[in-house]
């Protein structure tokens, strides 16, 4: 007789956690808290049927606490986790990550030994598309348990009255040279209809990335800031570089969407020529999207300055941009915001979150805020939630973290 969901559940809290539900749940949320949107985590193995489907000895046969977990996450996201040499079949179905193979997986390691501790018993790791779990327990007859499903991050899909656009603006500093995979993963778990990248001067290190991510575009150009990633191939990409700017500004209108983004990298430094010189530039960027100013457009990226009334602790800045604020006397005037808020946009950060300077850099000694997401004033009511990504992956993989902005489309047209 086959096994209902109950029935596993039970076997499991029986067998492998000694019958104390409340360690099932502490073993599920330490889960929880690392799988990125949109992963389903599952059991298979003898703590969900009672015996091994091999030879059908039973569970612990060889004494207490020596039959391990198999836990697999299912979705595109987990797979991410694994290195190239740790997959049975390339991006389909990863090998275990286990006392034996330690280091296909090194970033799921830390959340290994964690669940080892609340089992009290080792626990094997895998990642799968869901194909291969469908086809495992569908046709050949080994029964998993769910223990949870993580919902999606928000997409462009759905009501085409009401739909919720995720943005992701994020620094992947010095062209992201040998840190493709943890940016990716912090892209991943995101799980953005568009990424607007700076620093990403290194085409070939985007182009890794929209692979690991499984975006379907993505481009950058040699030497330039501005790059992009989009789940969905986009109707227009161009690079804008205005006269008297450093910086080259993208522009990316995603297809089918009443949305145009603008992705913005003004000078870096904390001084006060360069104050002038992110005036400048902005005022040209300001000028080319004037024509969009009837409907719903972005303006987000690293604006290198600080919002209007943000204290700047010279001490507390990185080594590299202290002799330029020093130079300047520290007596900086931050115009660069009040600017864009004078041309009618306002913070949609400071306007959900009036109370949280945002953080964005540097990850390590987080207090000053240089990367901003901008919409028209008349268009405020569509910002839903605006959030500066705090996790550990985002910690290292850039100084800068990443900022995430959902917008709601609905009835707005360009």
């Amino acid at each position: 007789m086959a096994l209902t969901e109950e029935d596993k559940r039970n076997n499991v809290v029986s067998l492998a956690f000694g019958g104390d539900a409340d360690r099932l749940d502490a073993f599920c949320r330490e889960i929880h808290d690392v799988v990125p949107p949109g992963t389903i985590a599952i059991l298979r193995g003898s703590a969900v049927t009672g015996e091994r489907w091999s030879d059908h000895a039973p569970f612990d046969d060889d004494g207490p606490g020596t039959s391990d977990l198999d836990l697999t996450l299912v979705g595109d996201g987990p797979l991410l986790f694994f290195k190239a040499t740790g997959f049975f079949v390339p991006g389909v179905h990863s090998r275990p990550l286990s006392d034996t193979d330690p280091d296909i997986a090194p970033d799921l390691v830390p959340l290994r030994e964690k669940l080892m501790r609340i089992a009290g018993r080792p626990v094997n790791i895998q990642a799968s598309r869901d194909i291969v779990i469908q086809f495992r327990g569908d046709l050949l007859g080994q029964p998993y348990l769910t223990l949870f499903e993580k919902p999606e991050g928000l997409s462009l899909s759905g009501d085409a009255r009401r739909v919720i656009f995720r943005l992701l603006t994020y620094n992947i500093r010095r062209g992201g040279v040998g840190r493709a995979a943890p940016i990716a993963r912090v892209i991943a778990a995101c799980r953005p209809d568009v990424a607007l990248l700076q620093e990403a001067t290194r085409p070939e290190v985007v182009s890794e990335i929209r692979e690991r991510t499984g975006m379907a575009d993505g481009r950058s150009l040699p030497g330039t800031s501005l790059g992009f990633l989009s789940r969905e191939p986009v109707e227009h990409v161009s690079w804008h570089r205005p006269r008297l700017s450093r910086h080259a500004f993208i522009e990316v209108v995603p297809a089918g969407s009443a949305l145009r983004l603008f992705g913005v990298h003004l000078s870096a430094v904390h001084a006060a020529w360069t104050e002038r010189r992110r005036q400048i530039e902005l005022r040209a960027l300001l000028r080319s999207v004037a024509k969009h100013q009837d409907g719903l457009h972005v303006l987000a990226g690293d604006f290198n300055t600080l919002a209007p009334g943000e204290p700047l602790e010279i001490n507390r800045l990185p080594a590299r941009l202290r002799p330029f604020v020093w130079l300047s006397g520290g007596r900086i005037k931050w115009r660069t915001v009040h600017l864009v808020i004078k041309a009618g946009y306002i913070d949609a950060f400071r306007a959900l979150h009036p109370d949280d300077r945002g953080f964005t850099l540097p990850a390590a000694d987080p207090h000053v805020r240089l990367d901003y997401v901008f919409v028209p004033e008349q268009c405020r009511d569509r910002v839903k939630a605006v959030e500066v990504v705090r996790s550990a992956d985002a910690a290292v993989a850039s100084d800068h973290l990443p900022v995430m902005a959902d917008l709601e489309m609905g009835t707005i047209t360009r």
